[in-house]
């Protein structure tokens, strides 16, 4: 009877097995895919149940319960072995996907470091791990230990630098001075964070080079974070001119070139001061804002580039003392700028008065010609046209803006065609925003002259007016219906 009573014991265990293991499979998995597709940090745990728990203990309920092996035999203590580490890391799983996938910015959870998380879960395996190997080994504890810590003490001094990284890692990640992203110097490297690690962060230069600092060294040394408080930052920018420049011109000129520096935010707004008297300079300092270092470089750049060109228009000397192969005097120099503009340039441009020929005004000198850099703003929607612009080099865009803050251009000026045709009727208001499409020169007539020029000349006058009601039919084809007195630029 004890022989019928143990083979129905086994029939029992393997009939459960044979139906129980694929039913609880396919259920796991159905709740799996649902989970995945609902996006739940659950399903990676629960799929480790499913693929490692469950078929591991599968095999151990066979060994034990169906073929009868003895508990302590060595093939039941591995697979019971295989089975706790598979529980422990399920259950670790699942706790960081309650505890911390998806934790919302600000809460306790977000701010807590991934390596101490990852540290900590290291630790809380080794525990369990040894509680195990003691419960299905029969392992001495207390030797054990003694044996790892007589091994941590050697690990210890072998790993002494490493080490002193990890722990520099973690006080760095808990006081959070930087993360990914900020712009950041420690002595001459400069560059962004793009990866912190139990070891060393890794900063990326402007120039894409990959700089790795060990924790240890930013643990140690004081360190710049451009990006704390805030990712607001504030330029200094040292510039010189001539000592016969008039200093309130010269601040009011980089005052204007800072409102027109793309990158260059106006609050908190800029600052422009004179520093020194040189012998042959004075220097100036410009202090302006951009939203973030990260900026820095494009902002300089965009700045210096305006700086050149609103220089020769406003007549602003830039001491330049580099030595060039080519050396001329102050007096060649001024000569060089009173030469004549071509007449082949001006060819385009007699019915104006320019050039030479009946009606024209004689040489017109490059002095009088305006540069201005690509991507330049001219003269904006709103502003008080200083009189009719002749483009002799390059295009211009003339744009408008919706009610919706869209930019849509309405025309492009060309070289020997003009803008700002309304300096010819009395408001002088410009109804459009013109920008430099590439390097630009422009002669501009001043509204008297303008106005004079068109009483005297009848063409020129339906030339005007032809331009002036084209591009009040642009804009009207923009923004509806625009009254005759009010259209154009």
């Amino acid at each position: 009877m004890r022989g019928v009573s143990l083979v129905d014991h086994e029939l029992f265990w393997a009939l459960g097995l044979v139906i129980g293991f694929p039913a609880a499979t396919v259920a796991l998995g159905e709740i799996t895919l649902r989970l995945r597709r609902a996006g739940s940090p659950l399903a990676s745990p629960l799929a480790l149940v499913r693929n490692l728990v469950l078929p591991t203990l599968a095999l151990l309920v066979f060994l034990l319960q169906v073929l009868g092996q003895d508990r302590t035999a060595s093939l039941v203590r591995l697979v019971e072995t295989l089975f706790w580490l598979f529980v422990i890391n399920a259950v670790l799983s699942a706790l960081n996907a309650l505890l911390f996938a998806g934790a919302k910015e600000g809460t306790w959870q977000s701010r807590m470091p991934k390596l101490f998380i990852d540290l900590v879960r290291a630790i809380i395996v080794l525990i369990l791990a040894a509680v195990m190997l003691s419960t299905v080994w029969n392992l001495n504890l207390g030797r054990l230990l003694a044996a790892l810590g007589i091994g941590s003490i050697v690990l210890g001094l072998a790993l002494q630098d490493p080490l002193g990284n990890l722990f520099s890692g973690l006080v760095l990640l808990f006081e959070r001075p930087l993360k990914v992203g900020d712009w950041i110097q420690l002595g001459e490297n400069n560059g962004q964070v793009v990866e912190t690690n139990w070891r060393a962060v890794h900063l990326l230069t402007r120039s894409k080079d990959l700089i790795i600092i060990p924790n240890s060294a930013l643990a140690k040394s004081s360190f710049i974070n451009f990006s704390r408080p805030s990712a607001l930052h504030r330029e200094t920018i040292a510039l010189q001119f001539a000592r016969t420049d008039p200093p309130s011109k010269v601040m009011r000129v980089l005052a204007e070139v800072a409102q027109r520096t793309p990158g260059i935010i106006a609050h908190p707004g800029q600052a422009i001061s004179l520093l020194t008297y040189n012998d042959s300079s004075v220097t100036y300092i410009a202090k302006v804002y951009m939203s973030s270092y990260e900026h820095r470089d494009t902002v300089r750049e965009g700045f210096t580039g305006l700086l050149w060109y609103a220089a020769r228009r406003h007549g602003l000397t830039m001491p330049n003392p580099i030595q060039t192969s080519i050396n001329l005097s102050q007096e060649e120099f001024e000569a060089a700028e009173r030469a004549p503009v071509p007449p082949s340039t001006l060819a385009a441009f007699r019915r104006f008065g320019l050039g030479h020929g009946e009606g024209g005004k004689g040489p017109v000198s490059r002095q009088a010609v305006q540069q201005f850099a690509k991507g330049e703003r001219i003269v904006a929607e709103g502003d008080a046209l200083p009189g009719i612009y002749l483009v002799l080099k390059g295009r211009v865009g003339l744009t408008v803006q919706e009610a919706g803050g869209e930019t849509v251009t309405i025309a492009q000026v060309g070289e020997g065609e003009f803008f700002g045709e309304r300096t010819a009727i009395a408001s002088g208001v410009s109804d459009t925003t013109a920008t430099a499409l590439e390097e630009l020169e422009l002669l501009v007539i001043d509204a008297e002259t303008l106005q004079a020029l068109v009483a005297r000349t009848p063409p020129l006058s339906r030339e005007i007016g032809s331009v002036m009601e084209a591009r009040r039919q642009a804009l009207r084809g923009v923004r509806g219906a625009v009254a005759p007195e009010t259209a154009g630029q």
